[in-house]
C-alpha cells in the first residue's frame, strides 16, 4: 500500500520544505522492531534527517516517541492513560535496542 505522509513538523526538514509529502510503502520503508503486549515498534526508513524515534501502533491507535537524550512522546493517538504509561516502559526497558537498530 501507497500513501502520502507530510513531513512531520519537528523533522529538520520540514524547516527547508515545509510543505513537502512524500510517499511511503508499507510493505518496504516501515521495519518492524519489536512486538511485545500487542504493540508494534516500528520506524520508517526513508525519514532522512529526523532524530532516532520509534511509532507504534496498536489496533486502531497510534504514537511517537522520541529517543534521544530521553524518552519523550511526540504524539499518541487513541491510546489509554494506562497504555501510555505501558508504551513509555516498554521503550525504556528496548531503549538500546530501540536506538540501535
Amino acid at each position: 500500500m501507497l500513501i502520502f505522509v507530510q513531513v512531520p513538523a519537528r523533522s529538520p526538514v520540514h524547516q527547508l520544505l515545509p510543505d513537502t509529502f512524500y510517499i511511503v510503502n508499507f510493505a518496504t520503508d516501515m521495519p518492524i522492531v519489536l512486538r511485545i503486549k500487542g504493540y508494534r515498534f516500528f520506524f520508517f526508513s526513508n525519514e532522512g534527517l529526523e532524530p532516532k524515534h520509534i511509532h507504534i501502533e496498536k489496533a486502531e491507535a497510534s504514537g511517537k516517541l522520541w529517543l534521544e537524550s530521553s524518552v519523550e512522546v511526540e504524539y499518541f493517538y487513541g491510546f489509554t492513560a494506562r497504555e501510555h504509561k505501558e508504551i513509555k516502559k516498554i521503550v525504556n526497558d528496548n531503549l538500546e535496542l530501540l536506538k540501535n537498530t
